[in-house]
This record gives structure tokens, C-alpha cells and sequence, in this order.
């Protein structure tokens, strides 16, 4: 339901783009909130008796580092391969349709952190802070991508996930 970015992403980069040390502090913050905002409305209602604990059979010490460290593993390629294939499906589609000064605005859709770099220097800063934070809110499709095939064995319904990214853009 809610996807917070890397506050220290927020603030090297967005300062980076915006140059402007208080607008990417309300960047940050705006974030922050609209986080908590998602996470308020949509909580879990916890009903009476609810538990949490679930048992998993034990494992040694050394199957339990070996696996964790496998699926560490599994989990960083997964990410870095998603990262790589949008990334250059971006600048694919970008080059090839030719979209002129709003490229930026396909290639954040698609790449999240692409699409903060190729904003326009030109824009004013508040334009600037505006769309960094709806990249930052949607996230990109890079990310939805990386959500779902990370959630798809766990039983987590996706849809919440997007209408919270949707929810979290519009606030």
C-alpha cells in the first residue's frame, strides 16, 4: 500500500536537479506525508484474536546464512535485471518515437530514476519538484514490474499496491 524512495536518493538527487536545498526538503517531506496518509486510511483492521506469529520449522545456523544469502542473491537480480531492461527500453522508446521536450515524462514512467535525470533545466524549480514527485509517487513501471515479481509466490494482492502508487501521485 505504500512505497517510500530512499530518503537520501531524495535528497542527492533531487538537490542535483532542483538546486535548491528547500525545495528538496519539501519533497522529502511531502513524501513523508503522503505515505503516511496511504498508510492511515488503508490500514489493516485487526480483529480480535488476530495473531501474526507463524511457525516455520527450524533450520541450522548454516542453512538458514546459505539460503538467505541465495535469495539475497535471486533478489538483487531480479531488481538490477528489471532496472537494465527498462532502462534501455526507455531509451529505446524515447529515440524512436521522438517526443521532443516531453520525453522526460515517458522515460519517468517507465524509469524512475532516468526520467529525474533527463528533467529539463529550464523548467521552473516548483515544475521541477512537482513531477520529481509524482515520479517518486507512481514510481515507474521498472518498479511496479519489480513489486510484482516479488510479491507473486506471497499471496499479496498487486491491485492495492497500485492504488495506493495512483493514490499516493494524486495527494
Amino acid at each position: 500500500m505504500t512505497c517510500f524512495s530512499n530518503p537520501l536518493f531524495i535528497l542527492g538527487t533531487c538537490f542535483l536537479i532542483t538546486k535548491n536545498r528547500m525545495m528538496t526538503i519539501f519533497i522529502l517531506i511531502c513524501h513523508f506525508f503522503a505515505n503516511f496518509i496511504i498508510a492511515f486510511l488503508v490500514r489493516p483492521k485487526w480483529e480480535e484474536g488476530f495473531s501474526l506469529k507463524e511457525r516455520r520449522p527450524s533450520k541450522s545456523f548454516i542453512v538458514a546464512f546459505t539460503d538467505s544469502i541465495f535469495a539475497t542473491f535471486k533478489l538483487m537480480f531480479l531488481i538490477l535485471g528489471t532496472s537494465i531492461i527498462f532502462f534501455l527500453f526507455s531509451g529505446i522508446v524515447t529515440s524512436s518515437f521522438h517526443m521532443g521536450p516531453f520525453s522526460y515524462l515517458v522515460t519517468g514512467l517507465l524509469e524512475l530514476t532516468k526520467g529525474i535525470q533527463m528533467i529539463p533545466v529550464q523548467l521552473s524549480v516548483l515544475f521541477k519538484a512537482i513531477t520529481i514527485l509524482f515520479f517518486l509517487s507512481f514510481g515507474s513501471l521498472s518498479i511496479h514490474m519489480q513489486v510484482l515479481s516479488i510479491i507473486k509466490d506471497t499471496g499479496i494482492c498487486y491491485r492495492y499496491f497500485l492504488l495506493g502508487r495512483i493514490c499516493q501521485a494524486g495527494i
